[in-house]
C-alpha cells in the first residue's frame, strides 16, 4: 500500500475512533488529527470538510466488513460455521462501533441522500456474499431448498444485532463480546429441513 493510501486509511481508523467518543457534532477535525499523529492541516489534504470525512469513513467500515465477511464465506466449511463466525464478526463490530450509532441520531441527517444509496448499495453487495453461501447450502443439501433468501439474511443480521444490542444496553458491558451462538443456533433449525 502506498504512503498516500497508508495515511488515509490512518485517518480513517482515526475518525471511526473519535466519531464514535465525541459523536459527530462534538468531533472536530483537530481531534481526529492528533489522534492520527499527524497536523490538521494534512487532514484536509485528504478530505474537503468534516461530512466528507465522516461519510467516507462510513464507507471504509462497510468495505471492511465486507472484505471480512467474503473471507469467512470463502471458507470451506459448513453454513451453520459461516453464520457463527459471521455473527461473531458482527457482535464484535456492535461492540466496537455501539457508542457512534449511540451518538449519531439518525433523524438529524448527517448523511447525504447520495451517501444513503452507496450505503444501501454495499449491504445489497453483502447480502448477495451470504446468499451465494446460502445457496451452496441448499446445494449440498444443508438447509432446505424452499427458503427465502432475503428473509433468511435480515432475520439472520436483525436477530443478531438486536440480540447483541440488548445485551450490551441491558449488562453496560460496551467492548465487551457477547456470544450469538443462541441466534445462529435457533435460525438454523429454521433452515433444517
Amino acid at each position: 500500500m502506498n504512503q498516500k493510501v497508508n495515511k488515509k486509511h490512518e485517518i480513517l481508523k482515526a475518525s471511526m475512533k473519535i466519531f464514535a467518543l465525541k459523536g459527530y457534532h462534538n468531533t472536530k477535525i483537530e481531534d481526529i488529527a492528533i489522534e492520527a499523529g499527524i497536523g490538521k492541516g494534512t487532514v484536509y489534504q485528504y478530505f474537503e470538510s468534516k461530512i466528507q470525512l465522516f461519510e467516507e469513513m462510513v464507507l471504509y467500515y462497510i468495505e471492511s466488513y465486507k472484505e471480512e465477511i467474503v473471507e469467512i464465506i470463502d471458507e470451506n466449511i459448513s453454513l451453520e460455521e459461516k453464520l457463527l463466525k459471521v455473527a461473531n464478526k458482527n457482535s464484535k463490530h456492535v461492540a466496537e462501533h455501539f457508542d457512534m450509532a449511540e451518538k449519531i441520531d439518525v433523524r438529524e441527517n448527517i448523511i447525504s441522500n447520495e451517501m444513503k444509496s452507496k450505503m444501501l448499495r454495499k449491504k445489497e453487495e453483502i447480502f448477495s456474499i451470504l446468499e451465494c453461501a446460502i445457496d451452496q447450502a441448499i446445494e449440498n443439501g444443508e438447509v432446505r431448498n424452499d427458503l427465502d433468501k432475503e428473509v433468511v439474511i435480515s432475520t439472520f443480521f436483525g436477530a443478531v444485532n438486536v440480540y447483541c444490542a440488548g445485551r450490551y444496553q441491558r449488562n453496560n458491558t460496551m467492548k465487551a463480546y457477547v456470544d450469538p451462538t443462541p441466534v445462529v443456533m435457533f435460525l438454523m433449525r429454521a433452515l433444517n429441513k
